[in-house]
Protein backbone atom coordinates (compact mmCIF):
# COMPACT_ATOMS: atom_id res chain seq x y z
CA UNK A 1 0.00 0.00 0.00
CA UNK A 2 2.84 2.31 0.96
CA UNK A 3 4.41 1.57 -2.72
CA UNK A 4 0.88 2.02 -4.08
CA UNK A 5 0.35 5.45 -2.39
CA UNK A 6 3.44 6.83 -3.94
CA UNK A 7 3.13 5.46 -7.17
CA UNK A 8 -1.11 7.15 -7.48
CA UNK A 9 0.51 10.37 -6.25
CA UNK A 10 2.91 10.52 -9.73
CA UNK A 11 -0.55 10.34 -11.29
CA UNK A 12 0.00 6.25 -11.93
CA UNK A 13 -4.06 4.78 -12.13
CA UNK A 14 -4.39 1.54 -13.67
CA UNK A 15 -2.78 -0.39 -10.18
CA UNK A 16 -3.31 -3.32 -8.94
CA UNK A 17 -2.22 -4.22 -5.48
CA UNK A 18 -1.01 -7.99 -4.57
CA UNK A 19 0.82 -9.16 -1.09
CA UNK A 20 3.42 -11.94 -1.06
CA UNK A 21 3.14 -14.45 0.91
CA UNK A 22 4.49 -17.42 2.50
CA UNK A 23 3.64 -20.86 2.87
CA UNK A 24 2.17 -22.61 5.69
CA UNK A 25 4.44 -23.96 7.97
CA UNK A 26 4.85 -27.65 8.90
CA UNK A 27 3.76 -28.65 11.86
CA UNK A 28 6.58 -29.20 14.29
CA UNK A 29 7.16 -29.43 18.20
CA UNK A 30 7.23 -26.39 20.02
CA UNK A 31 10.93 -26.40 22.00
CA UNK A 32 9.71 -26.37 25.64
CA UNK A 33 11.67 -23.22 27.09
CA UNK A 34 10.70 -23.03 30.95
CA UNK A 35 11.00 -19.63 32.09
CA UNK A 36 12.87 -18.02 29.15
CA UNK A 37 12.07 -15.38 26.67
CA UNK A 38 13.64 -14.92 22.88
CA UNK A 39 14.16 -12.27 20.86
CA UNK A 40 15.09 -13.04 17.28
CA UNK A 41 16.16 -10.91 13.97
CA UNK A 42 16.76 -12.05 10.90
CA UNK A 43 18.93 -9.40 8.64
CA UNK A 44 22.47 -8.78 6.72
CA UNK A 45 24.39 -6.74 9.72
CA UNK A 46 24.61 -3.40 8.08
CA UNK A 47 23.81 0.12 8.85
CA UNK A 48 19.87 0.70 7.80
CA UNK A 49 19.19 -2.81 9.83
CA UNK A 50 20.67 -1.26 12.83
CA UNK A 51 21.80 -4.36 14.80
CA UNK A 52 24.01 -2.74 17.03
CA UNK A 53 20.57 -1.09 18.24
CA UNK A 54 18.97 -4.67 18.86
CA UNK A 55 21.86 -5.70 20.50
CA UNK A 56 21.24 -2.62 22.61
CA UNK A 57 17.33 -3.47 23.25
CA UNK A 58 18.57 -6.55 23.99
CA UNK A 59 20.95 -5.61 26.83
CA UNK A 60 18.09 -3.64 28.31
CA UNK A 61 16.23 -6.44 28.92
CA UNK A 62 18.71 -8.52 30.12
CA UNK A 63 20.08 -6.79 32.66
CA UNK A 64 16.54 -6.52 34.18
CA UNK A 65 15.54 -10.20 33.43
CA UNK A 66 18.93 -12.71 33.02
CA UNK A 67 15.60 -15.23 31.46
CA UNK A 68 16.00 -13.17 28.24
CA UNK A 69 18.00 -14.52 24.88
CA UNK A 70 18.64 -13.24 21.62
CA UNK A 71 18.83 -14.96 18.22
CA UNK A 72 20.29 -13.16 15.29
CA UNK A 73 20.31 -14.82 11.72
CA UNK A 74 22.43 -12.97 9.13
CA UNK A 75 25.84 -11.36 8.87
CA UNK A 76 27.20 -8.48 7.37
CA UNK A 77 30.36 -6.05 7.91
CA UNK A 78 29.26 -4.70 11.42
CA UNK A 79 29.21 -8.15 12.81
CA UNK A 80 32.79 -7.97 14.41
CA UNK A 81 31.79 -4.52 15.95
CA UNK A 82 28.43 -5.84 17.60
CA UNK A 83 30.02 -8.69 19.15
CA UNK A 84 32.58 -6.57 20.42
CA UNK A 85 30.56 -3.87 21.72
CA UNK A 86 27.88 -7.33 23.25
CA UNK A 87 31.61 -8.49 24.76
CA UNK A 88 32.73 -4.97 26.53
CA UNK A 89 29.07 -4.55 27.79
CA UNK A 90 28.89 -8.02 29.96
CA UNK A 91 25.70 -9.24 27.92
CA UNK A 92 25.61 -13.06 28.34
CA UNK A 93 23.11 -15.45 26.71
CA UNK A 94 22.96 -14.17 22.41
CA UNK A 95 23.78 -16.06 19.33
CA UNK A 96 24.99 -14.94 16.13
CA UNK A 97 23.81 -18.31 13.58
CA UNK A 98 25.33 -16.52 10.52
CA UNK A 99 23.86 -16.67 7.07
CA UNK A 100 21.48 -19.58 6.59
CA UNK A 101 19.40 -21.35 4.53
CA UNK A 102 15.57 -20.38 4.16
CA UNK A 103 14.29 -23.51 5.26
CA UNK A 104 17.05 -23.57 8.36
CA UNK A 105 15.45 -20.53 9.67
CA UNK A 106 12.12 -21.68 8.86
CA UNK A 107 12.69 -24.36 11.37
CA UNK A 108 14.66 -22.66 13.89
CA UNK A 109 11.07 -20.19 14.45
CA UNK A 110 8.97 -23.11 14.01
CA UNK A 111 10.09 -25.03 16.72
CA UNK A 112 11.58 -22.26 18.88
CA UNK A 113 7.94 -19.69 18.85
CA UNK A 114 7.01 -20.22 22.48
CA UNK A 115 8.19 -17.22 24.09
CA UNK A 116 9.73 -15.45 21.09
CA UNK A 117 9.42 -12.13 19.77
CA UNK A 118 10.65 -10.95 16.16
CA UNK A 119 12.41 -7.25 16.10
CA UNK A 120 13.34 -5.32 13.59
CA UNK A 121 14.84 -1.75 13.88
CA UNK A 122 15.49 -0.49 10.64
CA UNK A 123 15.31 2.98 9.14
CA UNK A 124 13.81 1.82 5.62
CA UNK A 125 11.66 -1.49 4.37
CA UNK A 126 9.56 -2.58 2.31
CA UNK A 127 6.95 -5.08 3.87
CA UNK A 128 9.06 -7.70 5.44
CA UNK A 129 8.94 -11.21 4.45
CA UNK A 130 10.87 -12.04 7.62
CA UNK A 131 7.94 -10.62 9.67
CA UNK A 132 5.21 -12.98 7.54
CA UNK A 133 7.68 -16.32 8.36
CA UNK A 134 7.52 -15.36 11.87
CA UNK A 135 3.89 -14.71 12.15
CA UNK A 136 2.80 -17.32 10.06
CA UNK A 137 4.12 -19.55 13.70
CA UNK A 138 2.78 -17.20 15.73
CA UNK A 139 5.31 -14.76 16.50
CA UNK A 140 4.93 -11.25 17.26
CA UNK A 141 6.85 -8.79 15.88
CA UNK A 142 8.31 -5.35 17.10
CA UNK A 143 9.10 -2.84 14.38
CA UNK A 144 9.80 0.69 13.13
CA UNK A 145 6.78 2.07 11.41
CA UNK A 146 8.75 2.76 8.45
CA UNK A 147 7.74 2.08 4.82
CA UNK A 148 5.11 -1.19 4.74
CA UNK A 149 5.79 -2.51 8.38
CA UNK A 150 2.54 -0.85 9.27
CA UNK A 151 0.49 -2.95 6.84
CA UNK A 152 1.63 -5.95 8.86
CA UNK A 153 2.40 -5.16 13.05
CA UNK A 154 -0.75 -3.75 14.27
CA UNK A 155 0.12 -2.01 17.26
CA UNK A 156 -0.54 -3.84 20.73
CA UNK A 157 -2.63 -6.75 18.73
CA UNK A 158 0.07 -8.94 16.80
CA UNK A 159 3.03 -7.01 18.21
CA UNK A 160 4.57 -3.33 18.90
CA UNK A 161 4.70 -0.32 16.21
CA UNK A 162 7.20 2.08 17.14
CA UNK A 163 8.79 5.46 15.96
CA UNK A 164 12.31 4.58 14.33
CA UNK A 165 13.36 7.24 17.03
CA UNK A 166 11.69 5.97 20.20
CA UNK A 167 14.50 5.74 22.82
CA UNK A 168 16.25 1.94 23.18
CA UNK A 169 15.06 2.13 26.68
CA UNK A 170 11.47 3.19 25.75
CA UNK A 171 11.40 0.34 23.27
CA UNK A 172 13.11 -2.14 25.92
CA UNK A 173 10.26 -0.88 28.35
CA UNK A 174 7.32 -1.67 25.88
CA UNK A 175 8.81 -5.46 25.80
CA UNK A 176 9.37 -5.95 28.66
CA UNK A 177 5.88 -4.98 29.57
CA UNK A 178 4.56 -7.76 27.88
CA UNK A 179 3.29 -10.14 30.26
CA UNK A 180 2.59 -14.00 29.49
CA UNK A 181 -1.21 -13.54 28.82
CA UNK A 182 -1.10 -10.33 26.29
CA UNK A 183 2.13 -12.12 24.50
CA UNK A 184 0.10 -15.21 24.04
CA UNK A 185 -2.80 -13.03 23.06
CA UNK A 186 0.03 -11.22 20.49
CA UNK A 187 0.73 -14.66 19.06
CA UNK A 188 -2.20 -15.81 18.35
CA UNK A 189 -3.14 -12.73 16.26
CA UNK A 190 0.13 -12.93 14.96
CA UNK A 191 -0.89 -16.04 13.71
CA UNK A 192 -4.36 -14.70 12.37
CA UNK A 193 -2.87 -11.88 10.76
CA UNK A 194 -0.96 -14.46 8.62
CA UNK A 195 -3.43 -17.06 7.88
CA UNK A 196 -5.51 -13.81 6.69
CA UNK A 197 -3.45 -11.17 4.66
CA UNK A 198 -0.08 -13.16 3.81
CA UNK A 199 -1.14 -16.70 3.19
CA UNK A 200 1.10 -17.13 0.27
CA UNK A 201 -1.37 -20.05 -1.45
CA UNK A 202 -4.51 -17.69 -0.82
CA UNK A 203 -2.47 -14.82 -2.20
CA UNK A 204 -1.03 -16.31 -5.29
CA UNK A 205 -4.69 -17.94 -6.39
CA UNK A 206 -6.58 -14.61 -6.03
CA UNK A 207 -3.29 -12.79 -8.05
CA UNK A 208 -3.68 -15.85 -10.72
CA UNK A 209 -7.33 -15.16 -10.58
CA UNK A 210 -7.23 -11.46 -11.80
CA UNK A 211 -5.57 -11.94 -14.65
CA UNK A 212 -6.72 -15.44 -16.16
Amino acid sequence: MHGEEALRAQGFTNLHLYYLGTPASKKMETTDKPNTKALVSISSIIELKRVQRIAEIFLKLYQQDNTWRWHHFGDGPLEAEVKEWLDKSGAEEYSFHGRQSNETIHQWLSENAKNTIFINQSTTEGLPVSMMEAMSVGIPCVGTNVGGVSEIIEDGNNGLLHDDDLSVETVAHLIQALDEDRLHAMAENAKNTWQNKFNAEKNYMAFLKQFT
